[in-house]
């Protein structure tokens, strides 16, 4: 079945109106496993590395599976979709270390063997997309990951699944595609047909009054 939508689909793939857009993003964190003993979670050492899985989860933390409990490490992966431009303060708590890199940079350091701990830092952010990391590790015992963010307008809080993408390359974008437009006049057409035919009588619209009774 794929290999046939793929097919059908081949012109589209070479569209030059999907060169000219940006890259598709899917909810979700990239998350890379590694089985290895670590005494540090710095990008440097963990990109020494090779991931024994890759996969994808909906926010950070552990939900990585299959793993193990003791002696291993995490890479996560995403795009932070930032609502309003101003000072952001994020926190990580976890058990080992635990580090945030957003657009490149350090933001919390709370890396380190230790029981769960927490450390913050703030960084200012414009509104729109940017690039965040956040690498762990896990000794013995114990292990805890968790990773939030407090800002403008927004109470502390675990960063949600719905600020969370990753970039799955290029958008398919069908041939000849044309911006979306409504048509006014075929908008008010519509909402009278609705109430007319008594779609209304099930499905409430706010203003819209079922014009015929329906069982």
């Amino acid at each position: 079945a794929h290999a046939i939508g793929v097919y059908l689909l081949r012109e589209q793939m070479n569209n030059p109106q999907a060169a000219q857009s940006g890259p598709a993003m899917s909810p979700g964190v990239q998350a890379e496993y590694y089985e290895q003993r670590l005494t540090n979670c710095s990008i440097e050492e963990i990109s020494k590395l090779s991931p024994k899985t890759k996969g994808r989860i909906k926010h950070f933390g552990l939900d990585v599976s299959p793993r193990r409990t003791e002696d291993f490490a995490l890479k996560l992966t995403a795009v932070l979709r930032v609502p309003k431009t101003g000072k952001y303060t994020f926190y990580g708590t976890s058990d080992d270390g635990s580090r945030i890199y957003i657009d490149s940079k350090l933001v919390v350091d709370n890396d380190g063997e230790h029981a769960a701990t927490q450390k913050q830092g703030e960084v200012e952010l414009s509104e729109g997309d940017h690039p965040i990391i956040v690498t762990y590790f896990q000794g013995v015992a114990d292990a805890e990951l968790k990773v939030e963010w407090e800002g403008p307008g927004l109470a502390r809080q675990s960063i949600p699944e719905s600020a969370l993408f990753t970039t799955t390359g290029h958008p398919m974008i069908p041939l000849k595609s044309e911006p979306f437009q409504v048509d006014s006049q075929k908008a008010q057409m519509g909402e009278r047909m609705f109430a007319a035919l008594g779609c209304a009588s099930c499905h409430a619209i706010t203003g819209v009054k079922s014009l015929r009774s329906a069982r």
